[in-house]
């Protein structure tokens, strides 16, 4: 097939869409409902979630997040920071973000592992990659 001129921008675009894991449009979709909150949201004077966390948390889950990985529930704290929680093969995963490069990570298995209880993390999210990927 030599003739190219038919394949169109939206074909493309539907081509990049296949290719693009399921959890990063749902965490974007999620993303826009959380920068649109206002001052108080949850009705006692919660502050608005800062966009330095939602930047922070997404180059995190783009460091540690494969096709596979489930998408994480995405929680705004009271103050302004988020919590993601993967809940899944009998392990609860936690990373609270406090703000950039400033997350305690907790992790608890369903088997025999320790648990790891609010370890504070920087910019080296291996251990949150390593609970990730050896839940089965």
């Amino acid at each position: 097939f030599d003739d190219t001129s038919t394949i169109s921008s939206l074909d493309l675009a539907d081509a990049r869409a296949a290719q693009e894991p399921v959890w990063r449009s749902r965490v974007d979709q999620r993303f826009g409902e959380l920068i649109r909150l206002k001052d108080g949201w949850d009705g006692y004077g919660a502050g608005r979630i800062d966009p330095g966390v939602l930047n922070f948390a997404r180059f995190v889950l783009e460091s540690v997040m494969t096709s596979q990985t489930p998408t994480p529930s995405l929680v705004p704290t009271h103050g302004g920071g988020l919590q993601l929680e993967w809940h899944f093969g009998g392990n609860d995963i936690e990373l609270m973000i406090y703000r950039p490069f400033e997350a305690e990570l907790s992790v608890i298995y369903h088997d025999d592992q320790p648990p790891i209880e609010e370890q504070p993390l920087t910019s080296d999210f291996s251990e949150l990659g390593i609970a990730l990927h050896t839940v089965g």
